[in-house]
């Protein structure tokens, strides 16, 4: 083994823990802060794409990587989409009171 493979090894685990810790990291802040969760998984999936088509090892943790960040990704559209029909079809009008009247005149 030479001295590059053994790099590359190593370059390998540390891809696949990486994608799977963006990815759950994806899923944690995806209801609290959207706008850095969703980019988080979409990064998360390419390098778990990456890692299961390129390397031998450590392809669970890629895996895992591409299945948590697949999920979160159609967690959000489901969301998206559960809130903007929810947004749409609310329509409130606003509320009209009655003008009241003074039982007592004045002195």
């Amino acid at each position: 083994m030479n001295r590059y493979s053994k790099v590359r090894t190593d370059l390998d685990g540390t891809l696949s823990v990486s994608a799977l810790t963006a990815a759950v990291a994806g899923a944690v802040l995806l209801v609290p802060i959207p706008f850095i969760g969703v980019p988080l998984a979409l990064v998360s999936l390419v390098m778990g794409i990456v890692q299961v088509r390129s390397a031998r090892r450590n392809r669970r943790f890629a895996w895992a990587a591409v299945v948590i960040a697949s999920a979160t990704l159609v967690a959000t559209l489901v969301l998206a989409a559960t809130l903007l029909t929810v947004s749409s079809t609310t329509r409130s009008d606003p509320v009209q009171t009655a003008p009241s009247v003074s039982g007592g005149g004045q002195g």
